[in-house]
């Protein structure tokens, strides 16, 4: 069996939105998305992984599960942490973007082989 390879939990993601809180709700959002996402990539094969991933219903029900999952972590939290400020749907487009390159890395596609860093945000995506 060969042994699965987490490449993509190294990526340095650097996360640009409107403001401060955004970002940092965007940021935990995506450190939730990893652990579920390592979740499935464990214990699926690689072509249900990959079929799952590009499924654009099971994607939009995945990303806004963990835009709840996150927000009711927040909500939770002890800290005073400032909701008000977050735009969900700019969150989404985030985490969307970040979907997208990983189903690019997983299809092998050559421009992100080679990728130093990626930054998201809600209007562009850029891989370095």
């Amino acid at each position: 069996m060969n042994e699965k390879c987490l490449g993509w939990n190294e990526i340095p993601v650097k996360i640009s939105a409107s403001n401060a809180e955004a970002a940092n709700f965007a940021t935990d959002v995506v450190n939730t998305y990893n652990e579920l996402i390592h979740y499935l990539y464990f214990n699926l094969s690689d072509d249900e992984f990959l079929k799952k991933m590009k499924d654009g219903f099971y994607r939009e029900i995945f990303i806004m599960d963990i835009i709840n999952l996150t927000l009711q972590e927040w909500f939770e939290s002890a800290e005073e942490i400032k909701i008000k400020y977050i735009s969900v749907p700019e969150v989404k487009t985030i985490l969307s973007s970040y979907h997208e390159f990983l189903i690019k890395c997983f299809n092998g596609d050559d421009y992100v082989l080679y990728y130093k860093r990626i930054e998201i945000s809600a209007n562009k995506q850029t891989v370095i």
